[in-house]
């Protein structure tokens, strides 16, 4: 959709997300991905990757508690977006996703 601000938690001892597809526009709409030992994400927060356009295999793996996902959209040019799988060494949860939330893009 346009103007979106979406943000994805993911918990667990390391938790990873593997990007399958992503095909977004490739000057406007980005995938970020940040970790944190915090999960309100405000303070500690390392941004691990920032990307957009089309592309595969992407793999991302925390070495802290909390691992976010964060896309943010324009008004313009809608593509399909991003598939991804994630889980933790502890648990794969890859049947319900969690909750897309608001956050801030900061």
């Amino acid at each position: 959709g346009s103007y979106q601000s979406c943000g994805w938690i993911i918990s667990g001892v390391e938790p990873r997300v593997s990007f399958n597809m992503v095909s977004t526009e490739s000057c406007c709409d980005f995938i970020r991905v940040d970790e944190s030992n915090d999960a309100d994400f405000t303070s500690g927060v390392t941004q691990l990757a920032s990307f957009s356009g089309s592309s595969a295999g992407q793999q991302y793996q925390s070495t802290k508690r909390y691992l976010r996902i964060h896309f943010t959209t324009d008004g313009s040019v809608t593509n399909s977006g991003f598939v991804a799988t994630w889980g933790s060494s502890w648990s794969t949860n890859n049947d319900s996703p969690p909750e897309c939330s608001p956050c801030e893009a900061g």
